[in-house]
């Protein structure tokens, strides 16, 4: 499963909602990257901070297979 937070901040000189992702290990634990790749508890993710980010904000999870709808491999 796909763990999915909100969250805003710059990128490339531009800001907004760029989200956050990881994906789930089935045990509350999420592997994303954050600085580097890391595997945190999926509420304790809500505590990160970045030099002007927002703090990501759980939305929920989804299977990886909907966000990959309708992608095509190159």
């Amino acid at each position: 499963m796909s763990v999915i937070y909100d969250c805003w901040g710059p990128l490339k000189g531009e800001q907004r909602n760029w989200g956050h992702i990881g994906l789930s290990t089935g045990d509350e634990k999420v592997i994303h990257a954050w600085g580097e790749v890391r595997i945190d508890d999926y509420l304790a993710i809500q505590d990160l901070y970045a030099p002007g980010w927002t703090k990501p904000k759980y939305i929920g999870c989804v299977p990886v297979s909907a966000i990959l709808k309708g992608m095509t491999a190159r």
